[in-house]
């Protein structure tokens, strides 16, 4: 966070109604992409060389080989070494097949039809990959224990045929011949539950055709009860958690053509209610969840795929989620894996790009609101001569214009200043300066509602700023805004509308609120 002349601190947060692109400081800090191989598709963790620290493996699709890195546990990895693999590998995971205490790989081969077993040493190299038969075109998977023999098996979903492989797996990490199961149409991604309760592994597969297939299994790798959902817009990704914590898993379900998420709560008996939606962005691929931040709630992670962003919605805990967070992250984000990469015990996340053949690194920041940082150090005593009595209208008006000349400046339109935005700026200031909230962006939800209900805007953001001991406080509030690449991008967003609120502490603090609306 930026800090001028006494700043106490800069924040930058934005939130998407519909579905333009947006920025928020929040559950991850942004680290730097690491080289993977060619045009990466997915990205697994697990822990190669017996170190305790997680490492990452990746499907190169355009190079029939995965790269695996290895992690030092304090999120840095080196260089990738790669291992030969089937035709156009589309998805990787980790697990030890053979129970041996090592971590095997197991990988999808879509060109080839096949899946690809490298079986590990655990020093960090993997045995010569031996390759099983699937359905055509396997684009996804999922490995567990569908016959009750406590030996790993893996259900594949193959995208051209419409079905799913089921291989029962072998204590020596080997695979029996596929038997295949009837889904929905372009099956692309699917995931294990008991979504009934009976003690027994069941399947739900995303067909992107436009349904959502669960198949109840007996525990002997059949299935009893096969139900289709309809989930339309593409269903590409999907996951099961218990987001409303009432013991029975839901689904969470990308819907790539319709920008949006399916959340469908589950009943406990196999059923399902009806999907609700949550805004996603532009083209959601993958999806994860976690608990992100730290409050006990389980939140989803998903990628914009042509966007080069990473969205995460933070849950409430009530199958309900607050407006999404936008990440940077590399160009064409396929996948997305959760892990502990910097040994601090909280989530992190790999995203593997497709297009920059790189894996971008998020790194959890634990926070269960919109974080604050405290003032430094160097923050003044209460009895500091205040700033000088510079009427706040003044101020007001100072910003505003000073911002406007900015985007004159970068061949920018005017924003208009906007009476109704500035009150609810003007409250969220005086409630800062007062002590009723901390300095932070807490109830700009509640904010953004109110301005909904008299104003037509599709999106919203909010700068705040505080400063000290500034001959010209409005100055110094835009400069720091200006010299932090968050508070920018809002300055110079595709924005009409803006309020300014400002407010004075009674030692003398001023503080500042920008809302912005498109």
């Amino acid at each position: 966070m930026n800090k001028t002349n006494m700043l106490r601190s800069l924040f930058s947060v934005m939130l998407l109604l519909t579905t333009t692109v947006a920025s928020t400081a929040g559950a991850f800090e942004v680290g730097n992409d690491v080289p993977a191989g060619n045009n990466p598709s997915s990205v697994a963790k697990g822990d190669f060389n017996g170190d305790q620290k997680r490492d990452l493996a990746v499907a190169n699709y355009a190079s029939k080989t995965i790269s695996v890195l290895l992690g030092d546990g304090s999120g840095n990895f080196g260089s990738p070494t790669k291992f030969s693999v089937g035709s156009n590998p589309r998805l990787v995971r980790s697990a030890d097949l053979n129970a041996d205490g090592k971590t095997d790989l197991i990988v999808a081969n879509y060109g080839s039809s096949n899946l690809s077993v490298l079986l590990g040493a655990g020093n960090g190299t993997f045995k010569a990959a031996i390759n099983y038969p699937t359905g055509a075109t396997p684009y996804s998977f999922v490995l567990s224990d569908f016959n009750s023999d406590k030996i790993l098996d893996v259900a594949v979903a193959n995208y051209s045929t419409n079905t799913v492989s089921l291989l029962q797996g072998k204590a020596d990490g080997s695979f029996l011949p596929p038997a295949a199961l009837a889904v929905g149409s372009q099956p692309s991604s699917l995931v294990d539950g008991d979504f009934n309760k009976d003690g027994k592994m069941d399947l739900a597969v995303s067909n992107y055709g436009g349904s959502v297939t669960i198949l109840l299994g007996n525990g002997a790798g059949k299935i009893l009860k096969k139900t289709n959902l309809i989930v339309g817009l593409g269903p590409y990704s999907i996951t099961a958690k218990d987001f409303n914590r009432d013991n029975n898993l839901d689904l969470a379900v990308t819907k790539y053509r319709g920008s949006s998420i399916a959340i469908l709560l589950g009943k406990g008996d196999g059923n399902f209610f009806p999907e609700r939606q949550l805004a996603a962005g532009a083209y959601p691929w993958p999806i994860e969840s976690a608990d992100f931040d730290g409050d006990g709630a389980l939140d989803i992670a998903t990628t914009n795929f042509s966007n080069a962003t990473l969205s995460v919605l933070r849950g409430k805990g009530d199958g309900n989620f607050f407006p999404r967070e936008i990440y940077p992250v590399g160009n064409g984000p396929a996948s997305i894996a959760v892990g502990n990469f910097d040994a601090d015990q909280r989530p992190d996340l790999a995203v593997a790009n497709h297009y920059d053949g790189s894996i971008s690194l998020l790194f959890g920041e634990n926070t269960a609101t919109p974080p604050v940082t405290p003032p430094p150090a160097t923050q003044p005593p209460p009895t500091t001569t205040p700033p000088p009595s510079t009427e706040v209208a003044a101020i007001e008006q100072s910003v505003y214009q000073k911002i406007n000349d900015y985007r004159a400046s970068r061949g920018l339109p005017t924003l208009t200043l906007n009476s109704t935005i500035s009150e609810q700026a003007r409250i969220h200031s005086q409630n800062m300066a007062s002590g009723k909230v901390a300095f932070s962006h807490i109830g700009f939800e509640t904010r953004i509602q109110t301005l909904a209900q008299t104003i037509s805007f599709n999106s919203a953001a909010e700068n705040v700023a505080a400063n000290w001991g500034s001959s010209d406080p409005a100055a110094t509030a835009v400069s720091g805004w200006l010299n932090s690449s968050g508070h920018l991008a809002n300055i110079a967003g595709n924005y009409r509308l803006t309020g300014i609120g400002v407010a004075k502490s009674s030692s003398g603090q001023v503080y500042f609120t920008q809302i912005f609306l498109n």
